[in-house]
């Protein structure tokens, strides 16, 4: 009798960590391939070839490339979670956004997280699914920076007149402004990066705060 840790169904690994492990590996190959040569440029083939699985074994988890995007699109979900998560934490302040965020944007990953979501934004314009995705996710990010700014209310770090609701949005969307600039114009990026951190100090202002 097999092993159910080590037995299969069609390709696909029964044991819950090693499908998890090959999902994973599918996904950082399409990433690589979508950062790389775009969407529709990347063929599944590529794709097999930079995760290091077969054509088949993609197939198993994924029908098809609108899968993948979709996928990736959750998986951008988490980091935006993530690091919203690690700001919730902090006492708000625009040095502690700094300390969270610049190691992130200003690194390989962080342009790989730009240039992928350039490419996803464009084939939101053509897919009315991706679109939808993109949409809700970015509703979720933006709730769950409201969620933490009304935290930092209650427990006395930003004043109880700020408007969570408003902020977030606004942190949400320079956040993906800085993003596309560090695709086309990187030194521009940091200028917007300053500006955000400068609304940050503006809207949850030492003087907002509860003493």
């Amino acid at each position: 009798m097999n092993d159910s840790h080590l037995s299969t169904t069609r390709g696909r690994p029964v044991n819950e960590e090693a499908r998890l492990e090959r999902m994973r590996k599918i996904l950082a190959g399409a990433r690589a391939c979508f950062v790389r040569s775009g969407f529709h440029a990347s063929s599944i083939a590529e794709i097999s070839a930079a995760a290091g699985v077969s054509t088949a074994n993609i197939y198993q988890y994924y029908p098809n490339k609108d899968a993948l995007i979709l996928a990736l699109i959750e998986e951008d979900l988490e980091v935006d979670l993530q690091l919203i998560g690690m700001i919730g934490r902090t006492d708000f302040s625009s040095h502690a956004v700094q300390q969270i965020l610049e190691p992130f944007l200003y690194s390989e990953s962080g342009r790989a997280v730009a240039a992928l979501r350039a490419e996803i934004i464009s084939e939101a314009a053509r897919n009315a699914t991706v679109m939808a995705m993109v949409a809700s996710n970015d509703a979720k990010s933006i709730a769950a920076i409201a969620r933490a700014i009304e935290q930092a209310k209650t427990n006395g770090l930003v004043g109880k007149s700020v408007d969570s609701d408003a902020v977030a949005e606004q942190m949400g969307l320079m956040f993906e402004a800085i993003l596309r600039q560090i695709l086309i114009a990187p030194d521009r990026s940091r200028h917007i990066f300053a500006h955000y951190l400068a609304h940050i100090d503006a809207v949850l202002s030492p003087s907002e705060r509860k003493p």
